[in-house]
């Protein structure tokens, strides 16, 4: 058995796969975890006309990290033969895939039928549109049912997948004929998607197929379905009003633009805390939005060593204290015998006496009975190594996941997550 690392500060493992043009692979293996947020990057266009580029999640916000579960543009129109490039230049630390075919537009056909303030589809719960549309999207294979443990459990298209008849598998990874093809996209493929991307550079490129039909055709993110989707729009080779790659790639920066100038205010507000009380993260500004989420610790916070500092968990992070070398980075999948599968995302001692992470199924029971989850980290003393797992915090008001570490001893603690690049903090501890 071969097993391989990859993830956050583990360049991902990609096998190159032939779909016509299309390729998953990573150009840059560059660690991830630690790393701030620059000025925004701005890409230019491929100079092929029939090249385009859309953006997974946004390309680096200035000053802060935050994750966008969208596709930039979403929506493009385009002649036969075009090629799409959907690229993650700059990984925000969130898991993402695309997928396209007949699978696909049938759920985005059920995800468009909903009013507009059911449009969060929580995973692996019915939908409450006919059960005509319900069927529909039940094929496309979910990441997140509930009956799994947690999420880590449930990343079950990690891998490549290219089904051209019939109903992807929605318990197991695609096996490996199902992993590669040489044909281009033509709309009549039932399900194709590509590895998860997670690491900077991560790129899958779809070429439309010269013979391909005009219409509308989906592509999601099947870890987000209900809100992280686009449409390509095919017209015939003999329409001339078709988007430029320059068009594309702009109207993509302006809408990751708008969004950091939007977010600045809330991840500064973040970041200015200093109770030993405070977020650990946080939603857009209206609390509503699960698809905007700002990976963003207090700056510092202080504290005195007769008192736990206590962190609501909005999202999901990793809290990491001083890590040996070899610990800076925290691979988050592993490729075995080809197949990529999700690593435990449990605490890195366990046997330490601290609780460990709330299972996924903690999670979704505190939401029905409306109690905090309360992970309890011990107490920690100055230069010791902790590393509290992944922890899963309520995307809404309540319930709260809480993360509490009691300090020994005075002194500055620097802290970061080990999932998402730039999102550091310090604890400031006094007698």
């Amino acid at each position: 058995m071969t097993a391989k690392s990859v993830g956050v500060g583990i360049g991902i493992v990609v096998a190159m796969i032939g779909f016509g043009s299309t390729a998953c692979r990573n150009d840059d293996s560059t660690s991830n975890a630690g790393r701030s947020g620059g000025d925004v990057s701005t890409t230019t266009a491929p100079a092929d006309p029939d090249h385009y580029k859309v953006w997974v999640d946004n390309n680096k916000p200035e000053g802060f990290s935050a994750t966008y579960e969208y596709f930039f543009p979403d929506d493009l129109t385009v002649h036969p033969g075009a090629t799409i490039d959907f690229a993650m230049d700059w990984s925000s630390g969130e898991p993402h895939n695309v997928a396209l075919g007949t699978t696909v537009d049938g759920a985005r056909e059920a995800i468009d039928a909903l009013p507009p303030q059911d449009t969060t589809i929580s995973p692996g719960m019915p939908l409450p549109v006919t059960p005509e549309l319900q069927a529909k999207f039940a094929k496309m294979p979910q990441a997140l049912p509930p009956d799994r443990a947690t999420t880590a459990d449930t990343m079950r298209q990690a891998q490549p997948c290219f089904i051209e008849a019939g109903d992807p598998p929605l318990d197991t990874p695609c096996g490996p004929e199902q992993r590669a093809s040489s044909k281009p996209f033509d709309g009549t493929q039932s399900f194709v998607s590509s590895q998860v991307m997670i690491n900077d550079g991560d790129h899958f490129e779809v070429t439309l197929a010269p013979t391909i039909k005009p219409g509308k055709y989906s592509y999601l993110c099947t870890l987000h379905p209900s809100f992280m989707y686009g449409s390509i729009n095919v017209v015939p080779k003999s329409e001339s009003k078709v988007d430029t790659p320059a068009e594309v790639s702009a109207r993509g920066q302006a809408a990751i633009d708008e969004l950091n100038v939007k977010y600045r205010p809330v991840a500064e507000k973040i970041s200015a805390q200093s109770a030993p009380a405070a977020d650990a993260g946080g939603l857009g500004d209206d609390g509503k939005r699960p698809e905007i989420t700002l990976n963003v610790f207090p700056a510092q916070i202080n504290a005195t060593t007769n008192e736990p500092v206590t962190w609501n968990v909005v999202g999901a992070h990793m809290f990491t204290f001083s890590p040996p070398p070899d610990r800076k980075g925290f691979a988050v999948l592993e490729e075995r015998d080809g197949v990529v599968q999700p690593l435990d995302w449990q605490p890195d001692n366990p046997s330490s006496g601290r609780t460990g992470m709330p299972a996924f199924s903690e999670v979704i029971n505190a939401m029905v009975t409306k109690n905090d989850v309360l992970v309890d980290g011990g107490a920690i003393s100055s230069g010791e190594y902790v590393h509290s797992g992944l922890l899963f915090g309520s995307l809404g008001p309540l319930p709260k996941t809480l993360y509490s570490l009691q300090f020994k001893e005075p002194g500055t603690y620097t802290y970061y997550c080990a999932r998402h690049p730039g999102m550091a903090g310090t604890v400031a501890v006094t007698e």
